[in-house]
């Protein structure tokens, strides 16, 4: 009787410890998958700043290499001729974005040195497609009118590779084309 009541003692003390080995694997389970859904998270998030600080690295250099010469007066431009707002990268090759344009440069001659501006930072790039406008409200308030009702909008250059398409048109303040330069 004695050695029966030792048996289901130590099976039950078994049983016990069994159990124990279970929770102590549960646990460790899940803290396992807890810790490679942070591993997760934190990945997302590195990929997440890295497109950020690579879109505004992209926007750094766009507008460094925005100015260009000042043909009026032959000296260098002391101020970035336009202000890359939002920026993408086309699928197939290339960027394209929406600028502000600087007062300075609202007029014809300012306007075709932006043009000639873009042209050189986009010259290796396969295709490149950027709005310009007069300035932010003219942006915020017609994004989603189409360009060609939008007042503000006074510049529209594209590059397309695959068809060769490849101008730049400048606008008046109310949207009259004032001349297409072919590049």
């Amino acid at each position: 009787m004695e050695n029966q009541q030792q048996n289901e003692e130590l099976k039950k003390q078994a049983e016990i410890e069994k159990e124990e080995r279970m929770r102590v694997e549960t646990r460790a389970k899940a803290e396992e998958e807890i810790k490679a859904r942070k591993e997760k998270e934190e990945r997302k998030k590195g990929g997440i700043v890295l497109l950020v600080i690579l879109g505004i690295i992209f926007i750094v250099v766009l507008v460094s290499l925005g100015g260009g010469k000042d043909e009026k007066n032959n000296s260098e431009v002391s101020e970035v001729g336009y202000e890359a707002v939002e920026a993408w990268k086309i699928p197939n090759g290339g960027y394209g974005g929406r600028i502000i344009i600087s007062a300075k440069f609202q007029d014809k001659d300012g306007l075709k040195l932006i043009c000639d501006s873009i042209e050189r930072v986009t010259k290796n790039d396969r295709n490149a497609f950027f709005l310009g406008f007069k300035d932010m409200e003219s942006l915020l308030t017609n994004k989603n009118v189409p360009v060609k009702n939008n007042k503000g909008f006074i510049l529209n250059f594209e590059k397309n590779g695959n068809t060769g398409y490849h101008n730049c048109t400048i606008y008046d303040n109310d949207h009259t084309e004032i001349e297409t330069i072919e590049y």
